[in-house]
């Protein structure tokens, strides 16, 4: 099902309202038609609303958390979440691999809310080691994604053959 209504510059009166109704449960099609406002916009603050707009930091802690996790699943080290605070503040809110500064900003994909591709992830170096402070920085999900299925060179090759490609 597909909203009529066209996509257009919301007021920011009219983003408070959108937050209020989606805070209160209301469903997207009462939305869409009380504000004349597409799904695809109505999608973006429902993800904003429930992921709370993460802080830098608070999405370090995430990433910390999800690795903290995964190292006690596994057997490894694990740095502190203080010291993935610090790497924070060592890389300039950027990732070790692209340069992108992390953020918030939403994947989106027909309508369908994907992953955060720009929040921070801690990569893991060497693979065969845990998440030690010698062996881990912060890259943005998208590039940690794609380090996981290939090696780093490779990773810079597809990077680097993208950005030269001229059609």
């Amino acid at each position: 099902m597909k909203s009529g209504h066209p996509k257009r510059e919301l007021t920011s009166e009219e983003r408070k309202v959108i937050r209020a109704m989606i805070e209160d449960g209301a469903p997207r099609e009462k939305i869409s038609d009380e504000l004349l406002v597409s799904f695809n916009q109505i999608n973006g603050f429902v993800a904003h609303v429930r992921n709370k707009w993460l802080t830098p930091k608070e999405m370090v802690q995430r990433a910390h958390n999800y690795a903290r996790a995964r190292a006690r699943l596994n057997g490894w080290d694990c740095l502190g979440a203080e010291e993935c605070e610090n790497l924070l503040s060592e890389q300039s809110g950027r990732c070790a691999l692209t340069g992108f500064k992390f953020s918030n900003k939403i994947g989106n994909k027909n309508g369908k809310i994907l992953r955060y591709p720009y929040r921070p992830s801690l990569d893991r170096r060497a693979n065969t080691k845990g998440y030690e402070k010698s062996n881990v920085r912060l890259v943005t999900q998208w590039a940690n994604f794609a380090k996981g299925e290939w090696t780093e060179k490779t990773f810079v090759q597809m990077c680097r053959a993208a950005a030269d490609y001229k059609k």
